[in-house]
């Protein structure tokens, strides 16, 4: 048998996919029911989360040698090749067969696609593996005798790529990457992840999708600001297959961008707890699932800066847009009314060649006064001493 090595390797150390299929028992099943289909998904989960691109660029070689063993190991009788629009969503297996099938991620099916009756029962009702590049790269350096490794994208400074062995700490990871600033907490996984601690930084590396990015969240950083992003990413990348996933991570997003901009109500922070903890326990695939897990932890581990925002409409970090005062400075306004004629919301007051003042009350600080002042009067965050009645250009001493 030509990968007779191979395959004790794979079944003495339980060797997994980054799905989590344990391998040597799939591929059992497979070679079992024949007439296989081996399917690699070489898209990544997000334009920039570029970790398949980074794969494709350095391994091609190696991905091409892992795909023709894995062929060969599950008694395949054909490979497809997925490089369409990429998405989390499609680590799902019946998602990515809807994608090859019709070109788009599914949305709005909320029937149930298929019923396994086998382990390895999937497209059209085949045996079917279905294989990420970085699978195909682990399986071709097994192969060949090196050790098998991961790499991890740092996000938010870069991209930057790092390749460790597994059981690699996340301290000496960190390390690697050169990140000396304090943090917090990390994001694990991107969009489908998790937060760590400090006090968990001997965690190891698994070979996992877990384990694609790392993105530190430092302690000058807002953890609701982060999480308002994890949670916009979650909506726009939800297959909206099921209502749980689809209304809970729309309802987490505009809650929390409410939260960053000190507009929360009172009963936010109970419902969004509420949604992140449902939606993990209702949606229908990993995805959904995960997707507001971070967020639901966030909450159980920093309650005090969703409390600061959501009830006291304070950032404790004095970073977030709700906490940063737009004002006009007395000295540079010319009263021409260029930010008047801006504002939607009928927040400025003045009239020409007087002092314009912007109300606090009624403004909804969306920059569009910064924008059209071509004197560069409208200050964002600066504590200035403004008038509080109309006062003409130039009579203003503070």
């Amino acid at each position: 048998m030509e990968y007779k090595a191979l395959q004790e390797r794979i079944e003495k150390e339980q060797i997994r996919l980054k799905s989590g299929i344990r391998l040597a028992e799939y591929l059992r099943d497979m070679n079992e029911h024949g007439n296989g289909l081996l399917i690699c998904n070489l898209a990544d989960s997000r334009d920039e989360y570029s970790l398949t691109g980074y794969l494709k660029e350095h391994y091609e070689t190696e991905i091409s040698r892992g795909l023709d063993i894995l062929k060969d190991l599950a008694q395949a009788t054909e490979t497809k090749i997925y490089q369409g629009e990429g998405s989390a969503v499609l680590r799902e297996p019946t998602a990515l067969y809807r994608a090859i099938d019709e070109g788009v991620i599914r949305s709005n099916c909320a029937e149930q696609e298929y019923c396994a009756s086998y382990m390895s029962e999937g497209y059209h009702n085949r045996p079917t593996l279905v294989v990420s590049a970085e699978d195909c790269r682990m399986i071709a350096d097994i192969e060949a005798g090196r050790r098998q490794k991961k790499t991890v994208m740092l996000c938010g400074q870069g991209p930057v790529f790092a390749e460790v062995e597994c059981g690699t700490t996340v301290q000496e990871l960190l390390s690697l990457f050169k990140v000396e600033k304090e943090w917090k907490a990390i994001v694990l996984g991107n969009q489908c992840g998790e937060l760590l601690l400090p006090k968990e930084k001997d965690r190891t590396v698994e070979f996992s999708y877990l384990f694609d990015t790392v993105e530190p969240i430092y302690s000058d950083m807002c953890m609701v600001e982060t999480m308002k992003r994890a949670a916009q990413m979650a909506m726009e990348d939800s297959c909206q297959k099921c209502v749980i996933c689809r209304e809970g991570t729309w309802q987490a997003a505009h809650m929390l961008a409410d939260a960053v901009e000190c507009k929360g109500k009172d009963t936010d922070l109970k419902e969004l707890e509420d949604i992140a903890r449902i939606a993990g326990i209702g949606s229908m695939c990993q995805f959904g699932q995960r997707a507001l897990h971070p967020v639901y932890q966030a909450i159980k581990f920093f309650p005090d800066e969703f409390r600061s925002h959501i009830i006291d409409h304070k950032c404790l970090a004095g970073c977030c847009v709700g906490e940063q005062n737009f004002q006009i400075d007395p000295q540079l306004c010319t009263g021409c009314g260029s930010c008047v004629e801006a504002c939607e919301y009928d927040a400025i007051d003045g009239k020409a060649k007087f002092i314009h003042m912007i109300d606090k009350k009624m403004c909804e600080k969306c920059g569009a006064c910064v924008d059209a002042c071509g004197e560069g009067a409208v200050k964002v965050g600066q504590g200035l001493k403004v008038p509080t009645r109309l006062t003409k250009v130039g009579r203003f001493r503070g």
